[in-house]
């Protein structure tokens, strides 16, 4: 929606088109009035509650109408470089943060790699201003939905069950999804609107670090998650579900997937593994079972726990943080050995798009996809499973529209130190717009 649109007595207009109410949605943006072949500079930002001015911006030259557009002008210098519609939103970045003198510094600043918001469902105004040398020529503010309109917002504490119900008015199919994040814990803060927004009835599912449940990922009942499952049939009237997982969640899905075949209508499961990895307490170098089943723990592949001292001795760069990943590529081989770790997906009957990243600096999610089909074919499994992966991205694929200048690395505070995610922003993001697409046209194919 468009608040305010205004302009000076200099001609000079910002014309927005394709506005719509969902997350995923990025306006064209275009500035007109301009003298021909003259240099601008477009501006979008906005104040999140902790105060923090969050901004994106491109210097650009206008063509020979005097027009300058974010689908058709390129960056010489900003946030964002070249034409790239999608930069003025994955390139917002703390003003602050900017003038960082070290990564790490950066990081440390913004832990949460996003903008904070007391409500994180209400509206955003984002301004957009454009700039003639230091004189401001044009304004205009519009509304940036983090979730579309006309859905409703349930809070879910029911039977030792906790996280978030998303119920639209007019949902698109009857069949609901589980969505859930990773190892980070809690609610998912990334997909779990964006799939409401397409007109699903969603449950935010929470498995740890939440309120009423486990502070880490560590024996995790995958009876926990068939509760889920039936609320979410009951709710929805159905006798089955979709599932969505990223990272731990990822793995997640399709341990879930492969455990309770009959209730599951398709799995989404982004940057996963095709072994159950530990769970691990922060401080502890000692990993134990992530999952249980019928009271018993499920065997897993040992997960390194590498310090910067490991990667130093191996003269690994740590100017990106701190990468995990090739410690789990030394691990690999000897995990594969333990037929018992592996997810049984031969198990699942149940469509399953895999999404992963090859410079994920977390764990070797593009091999362990690659993997999980050749189970599923040497074991003749009846999924069809697809595998979607990204060059150059790292471990955080966010839907499109989602802010990607801090997705390469994360500040651990226990550790005291940076991790590295891998990829770099602009990847991020339009491998994240990429795999966003296929989702939905995923969920389109497979739910009733």
């Amino acid at each position: 929606m468009i608040i305010q649109i205004a302009y000076d007595m200099t001609g000079i207009q910002i014309n927005l088109a394709d506005v719509t109410a969902r997350p995923d949605n990025v306006p064209t943006v275009e500035l007109t009035g301009c003298r021909p072949l003259s240099p601008v500079r477009m501006e979008h930002s906005f104040t999140d509650d902790s105060g923090t001015v969050w901004r994106s911006y491109a210097n650009m030259y206008a063509d020979t109408f005097g027009s300058a557009s974010n689908v058709s002008t390129p960056s010489h210098q900003g946030t964002y470089r070249d034409i790239d519609p999608l930069g003025f939103a994955w390139s917002m970045i703390p003003v602050d943060a900017e003038a960082a003198p070290t990564l790490a510094e950066r990081y440390k600043r913004y832990p949460s790699t996003q903008p904070a918001f007391r409500n994180p469902y209400g509206p955003i105004d984002i301004t957009m201003t454009a700039y003639v040398g230091d004189q401001k020529v044009a304004s205009a503010i519009y509304e940036r939905h983090q979730i579309a309109p006309d859905i409703d917002i349930i809070d879910v504490n029911d039977d030792g069950l906790r996280g978030v119900y998303y119920a639209p008015h007019t949902p698109t199919k009857k069949e609901g999804i589980i969505v859930m994040g990773g190892s980070s814990g809690g609610i998912d803060r990334y997909w779990a609107r964006h799939v409401a927004s397409l007109g699903y009835n969603v449950l935010n599912l929470a498995y740890f670090n939440y309120p009423g449940l486990p502070d880490t990922c560590t024996q995790i009942p995958l009876e926990y998650f068939k509760k889920a499952i039936d609320w979410l049939k009951h709710r929805t009237g159905t006798d089955r579900v979709g599932l969505q997982g990223a990272s731990r969640g990822g793995e997640a899905v399709l341990l879930i997937a492969s455990t309770f075949p009959d209730d599951i209508a398709c799995t989404v499961s982004y940057v996963p593994m095709h072994v159950m990895t530990g769970g691990f307490v922060p401080g502890k170098t000692d990993s134990i079972s992530a999952w249980t089943l019928k009271g018993a723990d499920l065997p897993y592949a040992y997960t390194p726990v590498p310090t910067a001292e490991d990667c130093r001795a191996r003269g690994i760069d740590l100017s990106r943080g701190l990468p995990v990943v090739p410690f789990f590529f030394d691990l690999i081989d000897e995990a594969e050995k333990d037929e018992n770790a592996w997810i049984p997906l031969e198990k699942a009957t149940a469509p399953i798009l895999m999404i992963t990243a090859r410079d994920d600096a977390i764990w070797a999610c593009s091999h362990g996809a690659e993997r999980a089909l050749d189970r599923i074919a040497k074991y003749g499994g009846t999924a069809k499973a697809e595998h979607l992966a990204f060059d150059g991205a790292g471990h955080i694929l966010p839907p499109t529209g989602a802010i990607t200048s801090l997705s390469t690395s994360v500040y651990h505070e226990h550790a005291g130190l940076l991790i590295a995610l891998g990829g770099t922003p602009a990847v991020n993001a339009h491998a994240g717009d990429k795999a966003w697409q296929r989702v939905a046209q995923f969920y389109a194919e497979n739910l009733a």
